[in-house]
């Protein structure tokens, strides 16, 4: 004899399988929560810090701009400024042409 869920009414509104997942895993969950935002990276400013950012160094951008676009003129910028910095520590060599 097979039983059904009316003959046991107090089992009909629980779920014998495991409950669904929503989201990510508590584990995983309290380490991303716990973890806080590296504010000296680009990628964690708000738009509004990468707009301020690209107005101090002179870089135009349009208002409409998303923040993807924004993010990556402000690294195009950081590279930039990067590669002269180098360029300026590099000894002047002389080619004994005088």
């Amino acid at each position: 004899m097979t039983a059904s869920w009316k003959h046991y009414p107090s089992l009909q509104k629980t779920t014998l399988a495991r409950p669904i997942k929503k989201g990510l895993d508590a584990a995983k969950r309290s380490k991303i929560e716990s973890a806080p935002y590296d504010l000296n990276r680009p990628e964690n400013w708000t738009v509004e810090k990468l707009r301020e950012e690209l107005r101090k160094n002179n870089v135009t951008f349009r208002q409409s701009n998303k923040k993807s676009v924004l993010l990556k003129k402000v690294k195009d910028l950081t590279l930039s400024r990067s590669r002269v910095e180098h360029v300026e520590d590099r000894p002047v060599v002389s080619l004994g042409l005088e």
